[in-house]
C-alpha cells in the first residue's frame, strides 16, 4: 500500500474509533444545601407569612436544578420550583413564602428542602436534602399596633439590605484594606441584628418567662481605628454610627423581650406582670424610636466622612452577595467572627434576601434616603403612650393601616436626648430620668449647682442617676437614687412646677424601690403634690440590683379654683448614699369641671367680707378700750383682758384674701372666725353690765 494511502486509512480509522468510543465519565455532582426559615409580614397586607430560603453549593457546574419543600416529613405543600442556569453555576438559591392560616397553620414544623440538579445533558445528576425548623406564631395579644408592626418590618428590610451590601463589600476589601473591611463588617453585624430584632418585634411571639423585667444592653463591637483608607474623620463618624446602632439594638432587644413576656403573662392570666412588662416595653419603644430617628443622619454622616477621606467604594456583584449568604449558611463559622456575630449576620441577612434586587456602591448604602424611618418612629412613640395609659391592651384585632406616601425626609436635627416612656403621657419633663444619658456608665452622681444637671428638675442635695450596670430600671434604661454619693451635699430633693387647669383632678404615679446595697434597709421618701404631702417607705430586704422590687405608688389632688400651677417634689428622708429609688414619674390630668367665674368671684367676695369684718372688729376693740380708759374705777372692778389674753380677732392672713393656688389649697379650717358680737370684750349688742347699768 502506498504510504500516502496508508496515512489516510489510519486517520480515518482513528476518526471512526473516536466517534464510536464512549465519552469520558463525568464526576458526580455533590450538592451541599442549607435551609433557613423565618416569619415576616406581607408588606402589602401586614399579614404574617413564613419565608423559607434554601441555598446550595455544587461541586461541578450545574445548568438545571429544582427544589421541593415539605413539612414534618410529609408530602409537599404544593411548593416547588426549578431554575435553568444558562451557562451554568456552582451555587443557587430558592425562596418560598407561605401565608399563615392559609398555606400553613400555627405550630412547629420540620422543613425539608429536597434538591435535584444536573449538568444539562442528563449524564451527571444528583439529589440532596436539608432540614430546618419553623414556628408560625399562634395568635396572641399584640402590644404594638399594626402601623408600628408594618413599619418595623419595612425597617428590617432596609437594614438587612444594607447589611448584605456592607458584608459583600467587606469581603471585597479584606485583601487590600483590612481595617476598611473591619469597619464595614462591624456595621453589617449591628445592622443585621437590628433587622432581625425589628422583624421579630413585628411578630412578637409570647414568652412564658415573664417574671423578670428586661434591660437594654448595648452590644460591644471593635472600634474602627485610623489607618490606610480610613481618615480620622471617617473613623470618628463610623464609631459614632456603631454606637447609635448598638444602642438601637439594645433597645430593640429589650423591647422584644418585654413584649413577649407581657404576652406570656397574659396567657398565664397574671395581670400584674403583664402590666409591668407592658410599661417596660413602652419605655423601650420610646428609646428605640429615638435611635431609629437618629440613625439615618448617622448613616449619612458616616458615608460622607468616608467618601471625603478616600474610603474605597466598591460595588459588590449579586454573585458576591450570594457568596456572603453561602458563607453565613455554612455550618462552619469564619474565624474572624464571634459566635454572636455569626448568628446575628446569619439570622439577620438570611430570609430577607427574597426581595434583594441589585447591589449598589457601598458608600451609597449609607445614604439616609435608604432609611426612611419616620412612620415607624411616630408609630412606636404613639404605641408607647398607648401602652403606658393601658398596659393590659390587646391590639391583635386592629386592621392593617392604609398605605400612604412616604413623607419627605426631615432636615431637622435628631434630638440628642433619649426620652423616657412617661414623657408623652406625663405632664412632667424627663419623668423617667433618661437625661442626662450615661452612655455606658453604671451611674453618675449629680449635685445641686454643679454640672451635669438633672434635665427638667430643680435639684437640692445630691442624687445618683443609675443605668443598667448599677441596677434594673422599672422602665426605660435609667432611674434615680435620691440619696446620692455626694453625702456632703445631703440627700436629694427634686422639684418641678407644671401648669394645671383649676378644678381638674390630677393623679401622680411613680415607681418606688430602694438601694439594696446599704443601711438602713427601709428607705423613706416624702412626696409633695401641690398642697398635699405624703411619706412612703420601701423595705429593701431580700432585693438585689437585678430584682429591685419596684412598686407603683399614687397620689391624687384637685387643683383649687384660681390656681394655674402645681409643684411636684420628691425628697429623700434617708441619710447616707443608699436611698430610695425613683422611676417613671407620671402626672396625668384626669379632667373634671373647670371652675366657673362665679365660684372664683365667691372666694373674692368672701375675702372682702372677712376683711371688712376684721376692720369693724378692730374699731370696736379700740372704742371699747377708750371707754374703759375713761372709767378707771370700773376698770379695776372688772378689768378688760388685754389683746394677748383675748380670743383672736377674725382677721385672717392677707394671703387668705387672694385666690388659692394648687400648692396651698383651701381647707375646711378656713372660716371667717368668731364674729365681734362673740368676743369676750362684748360688743354693741352685749347685755348691760354692772358698770353700764
Amino acid at each position: 500500500m502506498p504510504r500516502r494511502l496508508k496515512i489516510v486509512v489510519l486517520a480515518a480509522s482513528a476518526l471512526l474509533g473516536a466517534g464510536l468510543a464512549p465519552p469520558p465519565a463525568l464526576a458526580n455532582i455533590v450538592i451541599s444545601p442549607t435551609v433557613v426559615s423565618g416569619v415576616q409580614l406581607n408588606k402589602d397586607t401586614c399579614a404574617t407569612r413564613v419565608v423559607i430560603m434554601t441555598f446550595a453549593n455544587f461541586s461541578e457546574i450545574v445548568r438545571v436544578d429544582g427544589v421541593q419543600i415539605s413539612f414534618n416529613n410529609g408530602g409537599p405543600l404544593g411548593k416547588a420550583d426549578s431554575h435553568t442556569l444558562g451557562g451554568g453555576a456552582t451555587s443557587d438559591q430558592f425562596i418560598f413564602t407561605f401565608d399563615t392560616g392559609v398555606d400553613i397553620q400555627p405550630g412547629q414544623y420540620v422543613v425539608t428542602a429536597a434538591w435535584e440538579a444536573h449538568n444539562g445533558n442528563g449524564l451527571s445528576r444528583a439529589t440532596a436534602k436539608t432540614q430546618g425548623t419553623v414556628v408560625p406564631p399562634f395568635p396572641s395579644a399584640a402590644k404594638a399596633g399594626k402601623e408600628a408592626k408594618c413599619g418595623l418590618d419595612e425597617t428590617a428590610r432596609d437594614y438587612r439590605h444594607a447589611a448584605l451590601n456592607f458584608s459583600a463589600a467587606a469581603h471585597k476589601l479584606r485583601p487590600s484594606c483590612l481595617e476598611c473591611a473591619y469597619g464595614l463588617e462591624n456595621t453589617a453585624i449591628l445592622a443585621a441584628e437590628l433587622a432581625m430584632l425589628a422583624e421579630n418585634l413585628a411578630n412578637d411571639p409570647p414568652d412564658p418567662n415573664y417574671t423578670m423585667l428586661p434591660e437594654a444592653v448595648v452590644p460591644t463591637v471593635r472600634s474602627v481605628v485610623v489607618g490606610p483608607g480610613i481618615s480620622a474623620d471617617a473613623a470618628t463618624a463610623l464609631n459614632n454610627l456603631l454606637h447609635t446602632l448598638g444602642v438601637a439594638v439594645g433597645q430593640a432587644r429589650a423591647a422584644l423581650t418585654a413584649v413577649e413576656r407581657a404576652q406570656g403573662a397574659r396567657e398565664a392570666h397574671d395581670a400584674t406582670w403583664e402590666e409591668r412588662q407592658s410599661i417596660a416595653a413602652a419605655g423601650f419603644f420610646t428609646g428605640l424610636a429615638t435611635q431609629l430617628d437618629a440613625l439615618p443622619a448617622a448613616m449619612d454622616a458616616a458615608g460622607a466622612a468616608m467618601r471625603t477621606g478616600g474610603f474605597p467604594n466598591p460595588t459588590p456583584t449579586l454573585a458576591e452577595i450570594q457568596g456572603v449568604m453561602a458563607e453565613l449558611m455554612a455550618s462552619t463559622k469564619p474565624e474572624r467572627l464571634t459566635d454572636d456575630e455569626f448568628v446575628s449576620l446569619k439570622l439577620g441577612t438570611g430570609v430577607g434576601a427574597n426581595d434583594f434586587t441589585e447591589p449598589v456602591p457601598v458608600l451609597d448604602s449609607f445614604a439616609k434616603a435608604n432609611f426612611d424611618n419616620a412612620t415607624t418612629v411616630a408609630a412606636l412613640r404613639a404605641d408607647a403612650a398607648t401602652l403606658t395609659a393601658d398596659p393590659l391592651i390587646d391590639r391583635s384585632g386592629e386592621a392593617a393601616p392604609t398605605p400612604s406616601p412616604s413623607p419627605e425626609p426631615s432636615e431637622e436635627p435628631s434630638p440628642s436626648l433619649v426620652p423616657t416612656v412617661a414623657e408623652q403621657p406625663s405632664l412632667l419633663n424627663n419623668s423617667g430620668f433618661e437625661a442626662p444619658s450615661l452612655q455606658g456608665s453604671a451611674f453618675a452622681t449629680l449635685t445641686a449647682g454643679k454640672q451635669p444637671a438633672l434635665d427638667g428638675w430643680q435639684l437640692k442635695g445630691s442624687v445618683d442617676v443609675v443605668a443598667a450596670g448599677g441596677g434594673l430600671a422599672a422602665t426605660g434604661g435609667q432611674f434615680l437614687d435620691l440619696s446620692g454619693n455626694d453625702t456632703g451635699a445631703g440627700p436629694g430633693t427634686i422639684t418641678q412646677k407644671v401648669k394645671v387647669i383649676a378644678g381638674h383632678t390630677y393623679r401622680l404615679s411613680f415607681q418606688l424601690s430602694g438601694n439594696p446595697n446599704g443601711q438602713p434597709a427601709v428607705k423613706t421618701i416624702e412626696v409633695r403634690l401641690g398642697g398635699k404631702r405624703q411619706t412612703f417607705t420601701f423595705d429593701t430586704t431580700g432585693h438585689t440590683n437585678t430584682d429591685l422590687g419596684w412598686t407603683t405608688q399614687t397620689m391624687q389632688i384637685q387643683a383649687p379654683c384660681g390656681s394655674s400651677t402645681m409643684t411636684v417634689s420628691f425628697a429623700s428622708k434617708t441619710e447616707g448614699a443608699r436611698g430610695p429609688n425613683l422611676d417613671n414619674v407620671v402626672l396625668a390630668d384626669l379632667g373634671g369641671a373647670e371652675c366657673s367665674a362665679s365660684y372664683f368671684t365667691w372666694w373674692i367676695a368672701l375675702g372682702a367680707v372677712l376683711l371688712v369684718g376684721a376692720a369693724v372688729g378692730y374699731l370696736l376693740i379700740r372704742r371699747r378700750r377708750a371707754r374703759s380708759a375713761a372709767k378707771p374705777d370700773a376698770a379695776q372692778a372688772n378689768p378688760v383682758p388685754d389683746a394677748h389674753d383675748a380670743a383672736p380677732a377674725s382677721a385672717p392672713p392677707q394671703a387668705e384674701a387672694e385666690p388659692p393656688t394648687a400648692d396651698a389649697p383651701p381647707t375646711e379650717e378656713l372660716s371667717p372666725g368668731p364674729s365681734p358680737a362673740n368676743e369676750p370684750d362684748g360688743g354693741p349688742d352685749d347685755p348691760p353690765t354692772a358698770e353700764t347699768a
